[in-house]
C-alpha cells in the first residue's frame, strides 16, 4: 500500500462534508454517557468532546457521508490504552477525532490496518445513529 496522504483536520472535515462545530456540539450532548468503560468516561470533557468517540464518529461518517471509505484501526499508540479508529477515503485519512490527542503527530496512520465495524443487525450502531440525529438537529 502506498503511504497515506496527510491532510489537516479542517480539510478532513471538508472532504467528509461535516461541520466541525456541529459535530462537537452533538458529541457534547452525548457526553460521557455513551462512552464504554468508567476509566474512559472520566477522560472525556466538554473541552475535548471527541475523546473516546473515534469509533462512533468514524462509523457515522462512513455510513451517512462517505460510504466508500474504509474503516481502519491503529493499535499501540504511545501513551494510550485504547486503539484508535479512523477512515481512509481515496488514500486520504479522514480522522475527525484526531484532536482528542495532545499530540496528533504520534498517530502513524500508515501503521493502521483495515478493520470493519462490529456487526449489528440494524447495520449501524445505536450510538452512531444517535450522533447523526443530534448532528442533524443542530
Amino acid at each position: 500500500m502506498k503511504p497515506l496522504d496527510k491532510m489537516n483536520i479542517d480539510d478532513m472535515y471538508k472532504m467528509a462534508g461535516i461541520d466541525r462545530m456541529k459535530l462537537q456540539s452533538a458529541l457534547k450532548q452525548m457526553g460521557k454517557k455513551y462512552i464504554n468503560g468508567k476509566e474512559y468516561k472520566d477522560e472525556w470533557t466538554e473541552d475535548n468532546p471527541t475523546r473516546h468517540y473515534c469509533y462512533v464518529v468514524s462509523e457515522m461518517v462512513k455510513y451517512y457521508y462517505l460510504n466508500d471509505a474504509t474503516p481502519h484501526i491503529l493499535k499501540n499508540i504511545e501513551g494510550e490504552t485504547l486503539n484508535h479508529r479512523y477512515l481512509v477515503y481515496n488514500n486520504e485519512v479522514i480522522d475527525l477525532t484526531q484532536d482528542q490527542f495532545d499530540n496528533p503527530n504520534k498517530l502513524n496512520y500508515n501503521e493502521g490496518k483495515p478493520q470493519s465495524f462490529m456487526y449489528v443487525k440494524e447495520g449501524i450502531s445505536k450510538r452512531a445513529k444517535l450522533l447523526k440525529e443530534l448532528y442533524d438537529q443542530l
